[in-house]
């Protein structure tokens, strides 16, 4: 088996090892463990804190906030396939319920984009006129992160529902409604 790419090593093998973890528990206890594998999951209630937050409720506040320019870590080519929170929700509740044996099924959208496609259509859905700078001195992860998703639509009859640019306005539309409670700091609370 191979590394992760490097700049996913730890979080990889971290992930990799509760996997065996959870073939030894089957093998030697009588349990069911159903095992999924979900890629870039976003939506409502995301973690929108500067410093812990992934890739896109960090650029919706940085947008929503009229950062400006907004600076985007990397050159804006790397590809990434994201999954909304209603059809992550769908994705490990069918692992359970069809494939509860110690074998990994990814779950993901196979709709794959761009950092920089991302960043504009963020900004559109957002409504706000901001200038977008890529900053390719500064690490922008690993080139392509998208899985295969043969085996859940085979064994799980799972395929992604909810489209990109749908699952952004929802979650950009839920951030604005709840951005003052969710986030005491930010400088339109109260």
């Amino acid at each position: 088996m191979d590394d992760p790419e490097p700049t996913n090593l730890g979080y990889g093998w971290a992930k990799r090892a509760l996997e065996v973890q959870a073939r030894c528990y089957s093998s030697e206890f009588p349990m069911k463990i159903g095992i999924a594998r979900p890629y870039n999951g976003y939506g409502p209630r995301d973690n929108f804190a500067w410093e812990t937050s992934h890739v896109i409720p960090a650029l919706i506040r940085k947008v929503v906030e009229q950062q400006n320019p907004l600076r985007v870590w990397g050159d804006g080519s790397q590809t990434r396939s994201f999954l909304y929170v209603t059809d992550f929700v769908a994705g490990l509740m069918l692992t359970l319920e069809r494939y509860a044996v110690c074998d990994a099924v990814n779950i993901g959208s196979d709709e794959e984009v761009s950092i920089g496609r991302l960043v504009e259509l963020i900004v559109e859905l957002a409504g706000n006129r901001v200038r977008i700078e890529f900053e390719p001195d500064k690490p922008g992860g690993q080139p392509r992160r998208r899985g295969d998703y043969t085996k859940a639509a085979e064994v799980l009859g799972f395929r992604a529902q909810v489209p990109l640019a749908e699952g952004l306005r929802r979650t950009i539309d839920w951030y604005l409604e709840t951005r003052d409670e969710a986030h005491p700091g930010h400088p339109h609370a109260q």
